[in-house]
């Protein structure tokens, strides 16, 4: 009995890898910049650069651009919309030329902020919506695009240590592809990530993290598994008038 107990665990662990072997791991670092311009205490215009790279060879693998105006209606409820530019580039980092391809999003955003039991603990929860225009070939006059809409839920706890300027902070995001036919969508992605922030002035910080990311990939038994170093530089600029 205790036999056939074992055959049948390690017939189950060896399915289990071999599953596991299917998925593509890959290892990245994404370097941003999120600059906020304050028009006033409660409208601000949000921009970001994002380029990200494969570690193995330094190949660039996406570039992409946010650009969004937030709005406090209270002081911890913030609606924000814009628009997002990405140029995507293959998948694999030995291919070779790197065109890209192009993307378009209209964004829209709901973000929760909050103290969490303690002053030293902060809950965010952020609801973003985007409509997405996908090229479906690298960059031509005759672009040709395919439309998706995707809902992207995030729950974030941070932890800031005030005396040191630092907080650090875990969060957890759902990225979800709906369509007419799946209301309740399907998984584009799950990213967890796990930061450490430093503030060295009122309007200037840097950020230093790690992100999983897993992505299952269209119609495949298989997922991207990557792990990401992310380096952020933070900058505010204070447009409103003294009162």
């Amino acid at each position: 009995m205790a036999t056939r107990i074992f055959l049948c665990l390690f017939i189950c662990f060896n399915s289990f890898q071999d599953i596991q072997a299917q998925d593509i791991h890959q290892s990245f670092y994404w370097i941003r910049y999120f600059n906020t311009l304050h028009f006033s205490p409660r409208l601000t215009w949000q921009n970001e650069a994002d380029t990200r790279h494969f570690f193995s060879n330094n190949k660039q693998h996406q570039a992409i651009f946010h650009s969004r105006l937030a709005y406090k209606i209270r002081p911890k409820l913030q609606l924000a919309a814009g628009f997002t530019h990405s140029l995507q580039r293959p998948n694999d980092p030995q291919v070779s030329p790197r065109q890209a391809k192009p993307e378009f999003r209209g964004v829209q955003e709901f973000t929760y902020n909050t103290e969490f039991l303690h002053p030293t603990f902060e809950l965010n929860g952020r609801i973003r919506t985007e409509q997405r225009f996908l090229g479906t070939k690298p960059i031509a006059e005759d672009q040709t695009y395919t439309f998706r809409f995707r809902h992207r839920y995030r729950l974030q706890f941070s932890y800031l240590l005030k005396p040191a300027k630092l907080a650090l902070r875990v969060s957890d995001e759902i990225l979800v592809n709906t369509t007419g036919t799946n209301l309740f969508g399907d998984l584009d992605q799950n990213r967890v990530y796990v930061c450490l922030e430093k503030r060295f002035s009122p309007v200037f910080a840097t950020e230093i993290g790690y992100l999983h990311l897993k992505q299952p990939i269209t119609d495949k038994p298989q997922s991207f598994q990557r792990d990401i170093v992310r380096l952020t530089f933070y900058h505010s600029v204070n447009l409103a008038r003294d009162p």
